[in-house]
């Protein structure tokens, strides 16, 4: 179901339910609400999805338990049968793939920012040591 697929992602990512509601700018109680009914609107899906970092189409590997059916095609379209639902993924994959390339790079960023960060600690561990080093010197003259 994609209630425990959404507990599992979250888990993964780090993120409480509550954090999850608030990334997705619906109240807890409303998230809540959809994870007890074991629905949830498209709209708040393709949030969901967004904000978990995931595409659309991960709850759409099975049959659900209401008996709806699910297709995902491989243009990233998904089409919901049972309840006249259907949306299409491919502006959703554009997003993904823009949002994979950003955080691609934010990784990218951050990894060079925190061997900066490392090469200026080890280079002020040095000065520390180097100074350490210097008083000792100055009180044995004394």
């Amino acid at each position: 179901m994609w209630v425990d697929k959404v507990k599992v992602i979250a888990n993964k990512r780090g993120y409480s339910l509550k954090d999850i509601a608030s990334l997705m700018d619906m109240s807890e109680t409303n998230l809540y609400k959809c994870f007890k009914r074991g629905s949830i609107e498209t709209k708040h899906l393709v949030k969901l999805a967004n904000t978990l970092g995931i595409s659309t189409t991960y709850f759409f590997d099975e049959e659900s338990n209401t008996g709806h059916k699910a297709h995902a095609a491989g243009d990233r379209s998904v089409a919901v049968a049972g309840d006249g639902n259907f949306f299409s993924g491919d502006s959703q994959s554009k997003r993904d793939t823009a949002g994979v390339n950003k955080d691609s790079e934010k990784v990218k960023m951050l990894k060079q920012l925190l061997a900066e960060k490392e090469r200026l600690l080890v280079e002020k561990e040095k000065l520390l040591e180097e100074k350490e080093r210097v008083i000792k010197l100055l009180m044995g003259k004394r």
